[in-house]
């Protein structure tokens, strides 16, 4: 199964910006397109991490981008793979920022 996680951490550098984070993990074969959007639009200084194996033979991504505390606008994770039938935007909404910094998607593969 291919899940997609959301999540925020403070950014150590600056108090004023947080550290916005998608984790997908669980998803076969390895090839992934993943971007962090504000309000549809992939965001600019995005950073990934290689593709990483996981211990049951499927793999791992990480894409973050630091954004303003107060920030305004939909952040949104935009995935696109081959167990998909379609590409696959999870929201980052006010839901999850009221609640737990983090948001689970379980993409059924």
């Amino acid at each position: 199964d291919l899940y997609i996680i959301f999540f925020t951490v403070k950014a150590p550098d600056d108090h004023s910006k947080l550290n916005l984070s998608c984790l997908a993990t669980g998803f076969y074969p390895r090839d992934i397109e993943m971007n962090i959007r504000l309000n549809r639009i992939n965001t600019e200084n995005q950073t990934s991490s290689e593709i990483r194996p996981n211990d049951d033979e499927t793999f791992q991504i990480r894409t973050s981008v630091k954004i303003d505390r107060n920030h305004k606008g939909s952040y949104s994770c935009f995935v696109i793979h081959s167990s998909l039938t379609e590409p696959v935007s999870v929201e980052w909404g006010k839901y999850h920022q009221k609640y737990s910094h983090s948001h689970i998607c379980n993409m059924r593969t």
